[in-house]
């Protein structure tokens, strides 16, 4: 006997071919072979962008989950797959409003179904059963048929529907045309998940049944049968050392995905920020003094002082802990922009250019995709020094600092603006201020490189342009102008 659904959807990308077959055949064991397949978004679609771009999906802060800043939520920020496959159920519940559809069971690509399924679509399912828990056209109703698997999925030669226990059933569920209308009609933005979104703020809210023991559960969660498409599972890689051990790279391929895929921001309280050889050791120190762990090119308990944060990379060429290597899983607080006399700092970065091939090209890459210029055409090294220095501020002036805090004279304002964000007590002074030469002597390879004197005509041979700006930030920043 068919079940009482009008329509059977599957959830698939179009270019998971392997996905396909694996529901086509899940669905036909259990009797549910007449469905359709609905295209799902996928997470580069331009509409993924437009709608962050828009303002229509919630970002970090707060956690989307628990609505905290700081939390242990492993998943606390709406990553790409997870838009996408929200705008794919949204499309979907279009679809069903459109074409009057009156209950519709869905079911994702990577379904599995349970060795009773075949008998509880045919004992279950029924007119009468779905009847039963409003499964009818013109009322709001869900019902949930599969999650992962685990104590739910035993068989018990039994069923029953339960009604207002929450699962998050995306990979089995059935609604009626009305609860399509009634999620369309509640939705405004992308602020969660859309199974929480359907299951828990939406569904607990309307005449919901889960089915126990569930139909079904998802391959890619459960088992690791299929790599997760939306958050990559260290499951898979434990599945592959199972099914394929011999299989090296496949295992090692699901391993860095899970492990380098982002789906948890970092809340830091402070970042210090400027160009090399600028006071971010000194910064590092200052802040240490005040009693914050900021770490040098090491992300600590409160933040970090890294020239590098300044641009956005997977990978930084210096990073003391893996929390250095890259700014795109962390959000700060307060950032603070520190500055040096460029009297003083311009000679250092000439040095840093000659001696440090890792930073000066770093920084050239970024100068030239953030601005448009390239370090390498500048052949006089002073004028690339003071370019270099003169860009990488106007970097960091684009995250719109909270705070610019000068390294010679900076440590009152400093302490201020901690005591003002709560970081400090109003009364607390340090024991110990750091000396401001901590690294005035760094080694290259080994070597500590003798720092140039620059005479007058090395400022004044500068050209007209470069002049200007350096002229301008002196006057900004207080300091004298040394062209």
């Amino acid at each position: 006997m068919r079940p009482p659904f009008d329509r059977v959807y599957c959830v698939s990308l179009a270019r998971s071919a392997d996905r396909r077959k694996n529901a086509a055949a899940e669905l036909a064991a259990v009797g549910l072979g007449d469905f359709r397949f609905f295209d799902a978004t996928d997470q580069d679609d331009p509409v993924v962008t437009d709608y962050r771009q828009r303002g229509a999906v919630a970002t970090f802060p707060p956690c989307f989950r628990c609505g905290r800043r700081i939390c242990d939520c492993p998943n606390n920020v709406l990553i790409d797959p997870q838009v996408a496959t929200f705008v794919t159920f949204k499309r979907l519940w279009e679809e069903i409003v459109a074409n009057d559809v009156g209950v519709a069971l869905i079911v994702e690509d990577d379904v599995k179904f349970t060795d009773y399924a075949a008998r509880l679509v045919r004992e279950a399912l029924t007119p009468a059963g779905l009847a039963a828990c409003g499964m009818t056209p013109g009322e709001e109703s869900l019902l949930r048929l599969g999650w992962a698997r685990g104590a739910d999925h035993a068989w018990n030669g039994g069923f029953s529907f339960v009604p207002g226990i929450l699962r998050m059933a995306n990979p089995a569920f059935a609604m009626t045309n009305a609860l399509a209308r009634k999620l369309l009609a509640t939705f405004t933005s992308i602020d969660t998940t859309v199974d929480i979104f359907i299951h828990e703020r939406v569904g607990l809210k309307v005449n919901n049944h889960t089915l126990f023991p569930p139909l079904a559960y998802e391959l890619s969660a459960s088992t690791g049968g299929f790599p997760s498409l939306i958050r990559a599972k260290r499951i898979r890689a434990h599945y592959l050392r199972q099914t394929r051990p011999d299989d090296a790279e496949a295992i090692e391929a699901a391993e860095r995905l899970a492990a380098q895929q982002i789906t948890r921001i970092e809340p830091r309280e402070i970042l210090c920020v400027g160009h090399p050889r600028c006071g971010s050791r000194y910064m590092a120190e200052l802040l240490s003094a005040f009693g914050l762990d900021v770490g040098h090119e090491r992300l600590g308990a409160h933040g970090i002082s890294s020239w590098m944060f300044a641009v956005d990379d997977d990978r930084y060429p210096f990073a003391a802990n893996p929390g250095a290597a890259t700014r795109r899983d962390k959000h700060f607080a307060a950032i603070i922009h520190h500055v040096r006399d460029p009297a003083a700092a311009i000679p250092s970065i000439i040095v840093e250019n000659q001696y440090s091939a890792a930073s000066y090209e770093f920084r050239r890459k970024h100068i030239r995709q953030g601005l448009g210029l390239d370090l390498d055409t500048l052949a006089d090294p002073v004028e690339r020094a003071v370019v270099a220095y003169l860009s990488w501020n106007r970097l960091v002036d684009a995250m719109k600092p909270h705070l610019v805090a000068r390294i010679e004279d900076g440590e009152e304002t400093v302490r201020r603006f901690l005591v003002d964000r709560g970081l400090v007590a109003a009364d607390f002074r340090p024991g110990r201020m750091p000396p401001k030469d901590a690294n005035t002597r760094k080694p290259y390879k080994g070597q500590v490189v003798a720092k140039p004197v620059l005479p007058p005509s090395a400022w004044s041979g500068l050209t007209p342009e470069t002049r200007r700006e350096l002229r301008q930030f002196c006057r900004t920043h207080g300091y004298p102008d040394p062209a």
